[in-house]
């Protein structure tokens, strides 16, 4: 790359000028006092004045942003001792609730068997039910007993038995 020609004759506005030396400044890594700073100043025409009060203001707010960095972290810590404060009294009330919720589990298991058994019995007394209804139904009259089947050899019966079968 090609370097341009400089001439003493250029000019460049304040913040040109300040961005230049901010450069130059940065390529020297000096580190200069504020004497070093009003000395170049004055150089540049700048009264030891302004050096002094551009000074001050830049230290406060370094300090500014200091101070405000501080407290970005307190505030950042604070945040996770109390995150770490809550999930710690969590993991407690879990442990102080485990037995509760076993016990609730083992109830809920103990009321689910004993439907299930409920139900069983009751299939069961059902199923007594209907046999034994169905007994003394027969005891008392024996006149309603199912008729007996039709035997199947019968010529009327089994044209009957094709013709619904054709229908369907």
């Amino acid at each position: 790359m090609e370097t341009p020609r400089l001439s003493d004759s250029e000019r460049f506005t304040a913040e040109e000028a300040g961005e230049i030396l901010k450069r130059a400044a940065a390529l020297r890594r000096d580190e200069y006092t504020i004497e070093d700073l009003k000395s170049i100043a004055s150089e540049a025409g700048i009264e030891p004045e302004a050096v002094h009060e551009a000074v001050t203001q830049y230290l406060a707010e370094q300090r500014q942003r200091e101070e405000q960095q501080r407290r970005l972290q307190e505030e950042e810590s604070r945040r996770l001792a109390e995150q770490r404060e809550y999930e710690r009294q969590l993991r407690l009330q879990q442990l102080r609730d485990e037995p509760y919720r076993r016990r609730a589990q083992y109830q809920f298991a103990t009321f689910a068997i004993i439907v299930i058994i409920f139900l069983i019995m009751f299939w069961l007394m059902m199923a007594m039910f209907d046999s034994t209804t169905e007994r003394v139904h027969r005891r008392m009259f024996p006149e309603l007993e199912s008729p007996q089947p039709i035997p199947h050899n019968d010529p009327l019966l089994r044209e009957l038995l094709n013709r619904a079968r054709t229908q369907q």
